[in-house]
């Protein structure tokens, strides 16, 4: 009589790459996490860093700070708004924004120097939150990463000029 014996840690290399991925996180500090409101992101300045945590690391350099453009593109659009305002952050600050804001500190940690953008405006008041998402584009990895925290941009309270009270409601 012959038994088969399965190890328990009998894994191919791609199995344990893959269980190691998922033990990744990114974190988001900088200052724009500090404080940041309207007149901040129209004057420009602010930090987002991010730094990933564990296995991964960003792409190195290619055509643009990582990878490629497209690489380096698909950092900015995973800046997302909870909100859809016309002049608010998706419109005016993620698809504009350039891929020459970014610089690549170190193999986990990048940072973006948002640029100024004259035309943003939350005008359907309140605050607006943004989550960044690691593209799994951008790293040596093959699953996007939602990190934290989060942050919010404050509405300018004192430019807020509610629009019921332009139409004469209330």
């Amino acid at each position: 009589m012959s038994y088969v014996f399965r190890r328990p840690f009998d894994y191919t290399a791609t199995q344990l790459l893959r269980v190691a991925l998922r033990g990744s996180s990114a974190t988001v500090t900088g200052t724009a996490l500090a404080n940041i409101d309207e007149a901040d992101v129209v004057a420009g300045g602010k930090t987002i860093i991010i730094t990933l945590v564990g296995v991964e690391t960003w792409k190195a350099a290619g055509t643009a700070p990582v990878g490629d453009e497209v690489d380096s593109q698909a950092i900015i659009d995973g800046l997302d708004s909870n909100k859809g305002d016309t002049f608010g952050w998706n419109n005016e600050v993620r698809d504009k924004e350039v891929t020459s804001a970014i610089t690549r500190d170190s193999a986990t940690q990048i940072t973006i120097l948002l640029t100024a953008q004259a035309a943003y405006d939350l005008t359907s008041g309140p605050d607006e939150t943004i989550t960044v998402t690691v593209p799994a584009a951008a790293v040596n990895g093959s699953a996007a990463i939602t990190a934290t925290p989060t942050f919010t941009v404050a509405i300018d309270s004192a430019a807020f000029t509610p629009r019921l009270a332009l139409l004469g409601v209330g």
